[in-house]
């Protein structure tokens, strides 16, 4: 009897403990777990199920992102892997499982928005800084006083002019400045010319310093050819400070897109500069904004390999400075920078047979000492398949 007794305690605890087993995800294929999702989300009470909603939505999708779709759209083997993943996260939890850890998944993404949050507003708050710096820069340099006008050259034509006066209150060394001049009557509302020019300074302006300047603007551009009344006044405005190693300190938010690629051109233009000289003229003698173009290539022709140089495998750049004439011819010719098994003088020979539209000064032909760069290249060898 007693026997019998600890068998039927035994017998009803076990039917208590299955007929209370709360219902799980079972993730082993499609067809299961759609139906066991249901069956668990109904034995929870109606007002708890649209809690296990947000939360089975969550877990579901916590790993995708906009480049994670993009790449399922791109590889089937990658959205095997995330729907694998996403299997695992489910699988045999319960409803309450399900909300738990949705709960602690919203939790940890707020804590990691919030910490994203953070970021940003530092970002935000040192680019504020920056911005105040920059606005700091520009008006610390400061244009105190500019006049326009044209002066009488020895062939008679009339260079366009500036004068004006600046001081840098900036704590930094200045070599160039770039300027946004308009050339305004006081009653009339659009102005005779808006345009860009800049001034590389002799020996740059160090923090502290002023002076005074007056230089020539190209004779080509608007500066020249716009008939400009005598009541004209012009103001000046600082878009751009380049620093000691020529770097940009700081430039003007408000330009335009026609006025930034302008910017661009200029630099573009004084990289080539750099590797011109006018005969017979130095840096200093030159009008500052003096129109110069340089040579243009119209027949230059690749200078051939050399068996010795193919057969031992020798590639690189060969820099020369050559002379060319008004008329575009090349004169002269010195190695910079040579590469041996016969190749510079391969360079030196074809060189000498290029032909070039001049270079100009003020639209007039000159003849310019100019750097070239010969570039020596070996096809990819191919192996037969």
């Amino acid at each position: 009897m007693k026997r019998f007794s600890v068998c039927l305690v035994f017998l009803l605890a076990a039917v208590v403990l299955i007929g209370g087993a709360k219902p799980v995800i079972d993730a082993s294929n499609d067809e299961s777990l759609k139906s066991s999702a249901n069956e668990v989300r109904n034995s929870l009470p109606e007002e708890r199920r649209a809690e296990f909603d947000e939360s089975l939505q969550d877990l579901l999708y916590a790993d995708l992102t906009f480049d994670s779709m993009v790449k399922q759209a791109l590889t089937g083997r990658e959205v095997e892997r995330l729907a694998q993943k996403l299997k695992e996260r489910i699988h045999g939890k319960t409803a309450i499982e399900i909300i738990e850890a949705g709960n602690l998944l919203r939790k940890e993404r707020e804590g990691k928005e919030h910490e994203s949050a953070i970021l940003e507003i530092q970002r935000l708050l040192l680019k504020s800084a920056d911005a105040a710096e920059a606005r700091d820069s520009s008006s610390a340099f400061e244009v105190t006083s500019a006049n326009f006008y044209k002066k009488k050259q020895p062939s008679g034509k009339d260079r366009p002019t500036i004068v004006m006066t600046v001081s840098n209150n900036t704590s930094h060394a200045v070599s160039r400045v770039h300027f946004r001049g308009t050339l305004a009557s006081p009653d009339r509302s659009v102005p005779w010319v808006r345009n860009l020019f800049d001034y590389p300074i002799p020996g740059g302006l160090e923090p502290g310093e002023s002076a005074r300047w007056e230089f020539g603007l190209n004779s080509s551009s608007a500066w020249a050819t716009t008939d400009v009344p005598e009541d004209a006044l012009l103001t000046v405005d600082v878009v751009q400070l380049d620093g000691a190693d020529g770097a940009t300190l700081w430039r003007a938010e408000s330009l335009d897109d026609p006025e930034k690629r302008q910017l661009e051109e200029r630099r573009v233009q004084e990289r080539q500069l750099q590797d011109l000289k006018i005969v017979g003229e130095t840096e200093e003698s030159l009008p500052v904004g003096a129109d110069i173009k340089v040579p243009v290539q119209i027949h230059a022709p690749q200078p051939p390999y050399t068996a010795s140089a193919r057969g031992a495998g020798v590639q690189g750049i060969v820099i020369l400075e050559a002379l060319i004439d008004h008329n575009g011819d090349v004169q002269e010719v010195k190695v910079l920078k040579g590469l041996p098994f016969g190749l510079e003088k391969s360079a030196i020979k074809t060189v000498k047979k290029w032909k070039f539209e001049p270079a100009t000064l003020d639209g007039k032909p000159v003849a310019v000492y100019y750097n070239l760069s010969i570039k020596f290249t070996l096809p990819i060898s191919r192996k037969p398949k």
